[in-house]
């Protein structure tokens, strides 16, 4: 939300603090909480029908969803303004991230615009299908959409899992097999096991290379303004 012109010092423990121009700490925008405050959520406020994210299923027919899209514990997370600060004081590190992405003020404007609307208007925290990542993409001018890369990996690495299990099966299968068996469990064994690696490894290289000649290209186009 804002930039960060210069890092000053946490009067509560020396950490340092990311400070915009006003001299006022650097806010963003993200889902989010502290585990005490979770907690302190789902023990002492209840049910959040008031909630102004949920006001659209004020009238739903179906009380049974209303119910659970009301639950406290669905909103232990939400979508709200906070420090950069925070990262830096809780998790120790002495540098910030710095996210490069070409975007014009109008976009930027936009963006810190649709962030606010958005901390009255979100939806209740998901690991799946609404988490931080998720918002990040939303918000992205060259985005536009709610998903999140790493939950396709951790499918994939669950899907990657099974088929190992199922590849243990027959080899497994393969010591007490005949001849023509030992052929056809060795086939199915580097199906479900060795095919998968590679494909993954040759889908990776290729990523990495195109990634890496993109990053050149960038670096090389900065670097010579006027070739």
């Amino acid at each position: 939300m804002d930039d960060v012109d210069t890092v000053g010092e946490n009067p509560a423990d020396g950490s340092p603090l990311p400070l915009s121009s006003t001299g006022q700490p650097s806010m963003i925008c993200e889902f989010s909480n502290t585990p005490e405050r979770a907690a302190k959520t789902l023990l002492h406020k209840g049910n959040l029908s008031e909630a102004p994210c949920l006001s659209i299923f004020s009238n739903s027919e179906a009380p049974l969803i209303e119910t659970l899209l009301q639950a406290t514990w669905l909103m232990m997370a939400p979508f709200h303004k906070l420090p950069l600060g925070d990262y830096t004081s809780t998790a120790g590190i002495q540098g910030i991230f710095r996210v490069r992405e070409k975007l014009t003020e109008e976009e930027r404007t936009q963006i810190c615009v649709d962030a606010e609307k958005l901390t009255t208007s979100y939806r209740p925290y998901n690991l799946i299908w609404r988490n931080c990542e998720s918002a990040a993409f939303a918000l992205s001018p060259h985005s536009r959409r709610w998903m999140s890369p790493e939950v396709p990996m951790v499918l994939w690495n669950l899907v990657r899992w099974l088929l190992a299990v199922v590849g243990v099966f027959f080899l497994q299968r393969m010591k007490r097999s005949t001849t023509t068996g030992y052929k056809g469990y060795t086939f199915l064994y580097h199906m479900f096991v060795t095919t998968p690696v590679a494909l993954q490894a040759l889908i990776q290289l290729v990523r990495a290379s195109v990634n890496l000649t993109e990053k050149r290209r960038d670096l090389g186009e900065r670097s010579n303004p006027n070739p």
